[in-house]
């Protein structure tokens, strides 16, 4: 991996900002302590821009699994380093950004990082490091791409460069097995009154066109005379097991986690 660009970090800025006001302040002044700070300033920038101008030359590969995983459990990055050059690299950061693409109401902020320890190799020589992605909230969590970054030792500058593709993990609610739960019965004896019913045997509901694979027996031949088109009994179960489960979705209602625990809660008696 060849050399980025290395930029400013907040820190540095500050520093910069105090070595170009106390170098003219302390000649203006007569302090010479003002001027030997603003020139120790100026040193530890430009030595820190040094410090990050070349990136290690690094070939990176990651991958991830599983893409599609149940809130709290494990979804495990796997980075794959390999020092390409002909001196021995040193030590560098992978950063793995992560942004929520789609979550619960109380959802988590915009994103956050991953940060992975690269450490120093000597050419030829490669390493095998894991991390793990964050999974306590549900959603469509947009992973990548990865980049590659280095600080100087004081933190002034940094330099990164991108090495990884993005990749999509699916969080899904936390679905715990749970003994059959009694269920209620909705009768309608005249019929459902829902067009959702399940069809059956029990119960004329209306007529429908013929489609292929329909039991002949249910034509029902007065109105295929009168429209010319094969129309069939449609016959529905009036009883069925029915089970309502009700979600609050206010997020005042939930403290911390506990929204995604509720969700966890309704997915498993719906499962």
């Amino acid at each position: 991996m060849s050399g980025a660009r290395p930029a400013l970090t907040p820190t540095g800025q500050a520093v910069a900002a105090l070595a170009v006001v106390l170098s003219p302040l302390g000649w203006a002044l007569g302090y010479q302590l003002l001027t030997v700070l603003a020139a120790m300033f100026a040193i530890s920038v430009a030595v820190g821009w040094v410090a990050t101008l070349v990136l290690p030359r690094l070939d990176v590969e990651r991958s991830i699994e599983p893409r599609r995983v149940e809130r709290g459990n494990p979804a495990l990055g796997l980075l794959a380093v390999r020092n390409a050059g002909a001196r021995r690299s040193r030590a560098c950061e992978a950063v793995e950004s992560i942004v929520a693409r789609s979550g619960p109401p109380a959802g988590a902020g915009p994103g956050t990082n991953v940060t992975v320890a690269v450490p120093s190799l000597r050419p030829g020589r490669s390493v095998s490091v894991p991390y793990r992605l964050p999974t306590h909230r549900r959603g469509t969590l947009q992973v990548g791409p990865l980049a590659i970054e280095r600080r100087d030792a004081l933190g002034l500058w940094h330099a990164r460069r991108p090495v990884g593709d993005v990749v999509t993990v699916l969080v899904q609610p936390h679905v715990i097995a749970l003994d059959p739960r009694p269920a209620g019965r909705a009768r309608h004896l005249d019929g459902p009154v829902s067009e959702q019913a399940l069809r059956g045997t029990q119960t004329f509901h209306s007529l429908r066109e013929y489609t292929p694979g329909d039991d002949i027996r249910r034509i029902h031949w007065r109105s295929t005379a009168r429209t010319g088109t094969l129309m069939m009994r449609e016959h529905v179960d009036t009883s069925q097991p029915s089970t309502v489960v009700v979600l609050d979705l206010r997020a005042s209602r939930f403290a911390g986690d506990g929204f995604e625990e509720a969700v966890d809660v309704a997915a498993s008696v719906v499962g």
